[in-house]
């Protein structure tokens, strides 16, 4: 079997009329976020560059190309990415399923100090919500809880909240090793004291 011609891209011009949405493309879109998505195009116009195969099909921006048809944008000219070959089968689904992949995570520290002027509501975007199981709040102590945790099987007292899944893994060591429980809604503030002390080493 011939090795494929390695890929390259260039960008040009197409009307959005004729770009062809991709019919196994497995992202969809609600209502509410096609709204949104609508709400975003009219304020900052098209900024992401779709790609397309050779024969035209498009591999992504696919809702925003929905919204541009509602909006009676079809004949707009728009910059598109096209490689100089038909992607094959496998890679235009790989292409696709690495372009709708969010690879990076939330930092929630800096999202609620620079960020606390921006709805993030309207993005989806949920900090993490501290819940109080029991006690009073203000009479938690939870860099003595953490130093005082390993000489007991489980805490008198949690902070709970979701975990980014890097900090569930340290929760995961770090319950081991004291004996804590498994829920993924677990102590908030231990898992900086955890970092901050090294609790695993």
């Amino acid at each position: 079997m011939a090795k494929e011609q390695k890929l390259k891209w260039q960008t040009i011009k197409v009307k959005v009329r004729d770009l062809v949405p991709l019919d196994f493309n497995p992202r969809k879109i609600t209502p509410k976020r096609l709204d949104k998505l609508k709400e975003l195009i009219k304020k900052f116009d098209v900024v992401e560059i779709p790609v397309i195969n050779a024969d035209g099909t498009l591999i992504t921006f696919h809702q925003r190309l929905k919204v541009l048809l509602m909006l009676g944008r079809g004949e707009d000219l728009i910059e598109v990415r096209k490689p100089n070959r038909q992607l094959t089968d496998e890679e235009l689904k790989q292409y696709n399923l690495a372009s709708n992949t969010h690879v990076g995570e939330w930092d929630f520290d800096i999202l609620e100090t620079d960020f606390a002027d921006i709805d993030l509501d309207f993005y989806d975007i949920k900090l993490p919500e501290v819940e109080e199981i029991g006690g009073d709040e203000n009479d938690y102590d939870a860099e003595q809880e953490a130093q005082q945790a390993q000489g007991r099987n489980k805490p008198t007292n949690i902070i709970a909240c979701s975990l980014s899944d890097d900090e569930y893994e340290t929760w995961c060591t770090f319950k081991t090793k004291i004996g804590f429980g498994s829920d993924k809604k677990v102590i908030f503030a231990a898992i900086k004291v955890i970092n901050k002390q090294n609790l695993l080493k």
